[in-house]
């Protein structure tokens, strides 16, 4: 039996006033596409809240106010009418807090946190992502919080919103520890991701728990890689012959790495080896497998490589990346063709997907016509969270270019010893200019701890 594609209910009446009205309406026709991976029943929640939750209802009348006047090549000026209900959601946030408000007063928070984070981010200037960040961080410590004191005495109910919170704001903490280079993961880790449940079935419930485990997955593969390996990955030593190694942290960062993999392994089976054997499945739910498909790929092969001090590392993953860039045609594709009202608003999601995946190709994979694939797909692969796949690709061919360069002209193979090690981004929105600072490392002797590195700083336009 096929299932029924959600439709959001309708906003209450709270408003006489034909501008509110209008924003609201937009809003609930947009809020899936904005929002990205919020779960219908938390957007049906968010809706039927707004006519009595005057935090949650500016924040909606602001978001859909800035939405609606988005522009990808230009931040966005916020119109008179979406600051004034920003200053009010601001505001009666801060009440709440101040007030210590009652454990029922959580979600309300959260949401209208949550709503404010899209609209920084919608506005695509970077003050208005430090300020995402800051609210990100005041939602983290709630949720922390919150959980520390257990809820007790709380509805099922509250509960039940306060996972749902926590899943949405681990995805935008995940947005932020890829994006930022120096963000390190908020929330603890690493957690048991509940992927040991997971079975394909046919069930909407099934594809929020693929979507949640595969956020949890992702959440602890940065931990890995930022908080235990950052610090392993260049010593370039046998542990047990190097002065300065600790054997006993290796082997944990070792343990953890392939635990990990095993983890992503298995959701992997969960979800199942074939996405087209769930022809019964609506298109939509089709298109979100193939959007988790492309991070899971991306995923295994940072993880992978994350203790490997060679970039020659990624080289064995080649035919992943080729799998990884078919997805991700397809996912922008299918959605192109599924939501065609979208042409009226360029594609713009709070929620990860592809753009991050392609990026991680374009740096990695060394194939040239692989690189130039994914360079293609992320000019037209739209906004998700601070990710902006037209700057991402400026940024990628910039990468190619100088490894190319340093290569000594067009090369089908490109060397260990002018390889781009890492990247590191400034970004001036306003003028559309980057300042992008290429790590390349020399080669130096087995057991030297300190490696050698020519920095390449350059100012592009994009």
């Amino acid at each position: 039996m096929p299932m029924q594609i959600w439709n959001p209910p309708p906003c209450p009446e709270i408003s006489r006033n034909a501008l509110d009205s209008h924003h609201f309406d937009h809003f609930r026709h947009m809020s899936v596409h904005i929002l990205g991976g919020l779960e219908d029943h938390a957007v049906g929640w968010i809706l039927s809240r707004c006519g009595e939750v005057a935090s949650v209802r500016h924040a909606i009348l602001a978001l859909s106010g800035r939405h609606l006047a988005y522009d990808p090549y230009r931040p966005a000026a916020a119109s008179v009418y979406s600051l004034r209900h920003y200053s009010a959601a601001i505001s009666l946030v801060k009440q709440h807090l101040e007030l210590q408000a009652q454990e029922s007063s959580i979600p309300e928070i959260l949401a209208a946190c949550f709503l404010l984070i899209a609209y920084e981010i919608l506005g695509g200037d970077s003050e208005g992502e430090i300020r995402a960040l800051a609210h990100l961080e005041g939602a983290l410590s709630v949720l922390k919080l919150s959980e520390n004191a257990s809820l007790e005495g709380s509805t099922a109910s509250t509960r039940d919103l306060c996972l749902i919170f926590r899943h949405l704001f681990t995805r935008l903490d995940l947005l932020a520890v890829t994006y930022v280079g120096t963000r390190l993961p908020m929330l603890p880790g690493p957690r048991r991701s509940h992927v040991a449940s997971l079975h394909p079935m046919q069930t909407p419930d099934s594809l929020a728990c693929l979507q949640d485990a595969l956020s949890e997955l992702e959440y602890d593969a940065m931990h890995l890689i930022k908080v235990e390996a950052n610090g392993l990955r260049y010593l370039n030593f046998l542990p047990d012959q190097h002065p300065a190694a600790d054997p006993a942290r290796w082997v944990s960062a070792v343990n953890r790495r392939d635990a990990l993999l095993r983890r992503l392994r298995q959701w992997h089976n969960s979800m199942g080896a074939s996405i087209g054997d769930r022809i019964q499945w609506p298109k939509e739910r089709l298109q979100e497998l193939l959007r988790l498909k492309c991070r899971y790929l991306a995923t295994m092969i940072s993880t992978w490589c994350c203790l490997n001090p060679n970039e020659t590392c990624y080289d064995r993953y080649h035919s992943e990346f080729r799998q990884l860039i078919a997805l991700a045609d397809d996912y922008l594709q299918s959605e192109a063709a599924l939501r065609p009202a979208q042409r009226l608003h360029p594609r713009f999601t709070l929620d990860a997907g592809v753009v991050y995946p392609l990026y991680l190709t374009a740096l990695k994979c060394r194939v040239w016509e692989v690189r130039r694939r994914a360079l293609g797909l992320l000019e037209r692969s739209g906004r998700e969270g601070p990710w902006d796949g037209t700057l991402m690709a400026r940024i990628g061919q910039h990468v190619m270019e100088l490894e190319q360069r340093l290569a000594g002209g067009f090369a089908t193979d490109i060397p260990e010893s002018v390889r781009v090690h890492s990247t590191a981004i400034n970004v001036d929105r306003s003028q559309r200019l980057v300042y992008v600072e290429c790590r390349v490392r020399r080669q130096v002797p087995l057991g030297t701890s300190e490696e050698v590195w020519t920095i390449f700083q350059d100012l592009i336009k994009y």
